[in-house]
């Protein structure tokens, strides 16, 4: 029979295919090695995990704080400064009054004293008119 095995290629064979398998799981070994190395575990992962989620809580308290802080400083800044305008604006309007009452007064005054100048003109120019009517009538007319 051509195609039976003598016992020694039997032995051969069969100590090939040990040989492969135990390669096969050597290498199946050495993967699953690697892969664990670069794995990180489960409970590793979940440790870190936890430990942002605090760091991320953590912060956005901070920063709720600091916005609220920020906000309040705001409002007390405008407020003063609002104060000390409002003080300005009252400072000045009461010198703009002081200036208008005391100008108005001045105004007065002065649209009389204008006025009297212009009466005592027009009284001048009219006693002159007046006279040299009158010194020409006396003169027997105008040549």
């Amino acid at each position: 029979m051509a195609d039976d095995l003598t016992t020694g290629e039997l032995s051969r064979r069969i100590d090939d295919l040990v040989r492969r398998m135990e390669q096969a799981a050597k290498d199946a070994d050495d993967r699953l090695t690697k892969l664990a190395s670069d794995t990180v575990p489960t409970e590793l992962w979940r440790t870190q995990h936890r430990s942002l989620e605090d760091d991320v809580k953590e912060l956005r308290e901070e920063v709720r704080v600091a916005v609220r802080d920020a906000a309040s400083r705001i409002d007390r800044t405008a407020l003063e400064r609002m104060g000390v305008l409002n003080g300005r604006i009252d400072a000045l309007d009461k010198r703009l009054s002081r200036h208008e009452r005391s100008h108005a007064e001045t105004g007065a005054w002065s649209r009389n004293k204008k006025l009297a100048v212009a009466v005592a003109f027009l009284g001048a120019a009219a006693t002159i008119a007046g006279a040299w009517i009158a010194a020409a009538l006396a003169a027997g007319g105008v040549h």
